[in-house]
């Protein structure tokens, strides 16, 4: 099995970890996509993502207040309440920053019954 050098150099997985209403970790997750205003995080179908108010991406200790903009069978989309990390944080990562605001992404985007 041969690998090429580009795949292997561009490939890159960064992590985030959902936080409930009393600071309690739900969930961490690969962050699948982010925009100006939003980040997709992937989630199991079946969690609970109704109490989640702020999510920090790992290593660091920020967190950031977000809600639950839509939902799909694998992954949640979280619409920054404030301010959300620094516009270089996902910089150099090919694929994962998105223009589209999360208005659009909830248009766009199938929900999940419940949210």
């Amino acid at each position: 099995m041969t690998r090429e050098n580009g795949l292997i150099r561009d490939t890159a997985m960064l992590f985030a970890e959902i936080i409930d209403h009393v600071g309690k970790r739900v969930h961490v997750g690969v962050i699948m996509a982010a925009g100006r205003n939003w980040v997709e995080i992937s989630v199991p179908e079946l969690l609970n993502v109704g109490a989640t108010r702020e999510i920090r991406f790992l290593p660091t200790l920020i967190s950031h207040a977000v809600t639950v903009g839509w939902r799909t069978f694998d992954r949640v989309g979280l619409v920054y309440v404030g301010e959300g990390p620094p516009d270089d944080r996902f910089a150099g990562l090919a694929g994962l920053n998105d223009s589209r605001s999360a208005e659009e992404m909830r248009t766009l985007t199938p929900t999940w019954q419940g949210v």
